[in-house]
């Protein structure tokens, strides 16, 4: 299994949203990053679930606890 942090492509689905949520963190080496991307660039589901990543950060963002 690979890190997060790994250059290396994901072994499985879950590895590679390890990878995916590291990359939207901005915790990701520039190799794992343009993997990430690439892929992003392919598959519409995946956009759609760092969309929705998104909206859940900007919301909580503004509601203080």
């Amino acid at each position: 299994m690979s890190t997060p942090m790994s250059p290396t492509p994901p072994s499985g689905p879950e590895d590679f949203r390890e990878q995916l949520s590291a990359w939207h963190d901005g915790a990701l080496p520039a190799e794992a990053s343009r993997f990430v991307l690439k892929r992003l660039m392919q598959d519409e589901a995946l956009r759609s679930e760092v969309g929705r990543w998104q909206a859940v950060g900007d919301v909580l963002r503004r509601n203080p606890q």
